[in-house]
C-alpha cells in the first residue's frame, strides 16, 4: 500500500501527475487531485510549490466540501424525503 505522504512528496518531481479537477469534474478549478489507499488530495501548483488544499476519504463528498456542489442522486433524495 502507497503511503500518502510519499505520493505527496512525488509531487516535487512531478507537479502535473494528477489531472485537473476542472477537466474531472463540471466545476471551474486550478486545482489537480492525486487518488492513494483510499483517499483524494487536492492540491494547487503555485509558482515554485505545490499547495496542498485538502485530503479527503473516498467515502466523503469531496465535491461538496470543497466546491458546494451536491452529487446526491436524485433517487436518493426521493428515498430519504430530503
Amino acid at each position: 500500500m502507497k503511503c500518502i505522504t510519499d505520493a505527496i512528496r512525488g509531487l516535487c518531481d512531478y507537479e502535473e501527475k494528477g489531472p485537473k479537477v476542472s477537466k474531472m469534474f463540471d466545476v471551474v478549478s486550478d486545482y489537480r487531485y492525486i487518488f492513494v489507499s483510499g483517499n483524494y488530495v487536492f492540491y494547487k501548483v503555485e509558482d515554485k510549490y505545490i499547495r496542498i488544499i485538502n485530503l479527503y476519504h473516498e467515502k466523503e463528498d469531496f465535491m461538496w466540501q470543497l466546491f458546494g456542489v451536491d452529487t446526491t442522486p436524485q433517487d436518493t433524495i426521493d428515498y430519504w424525503g430530503e
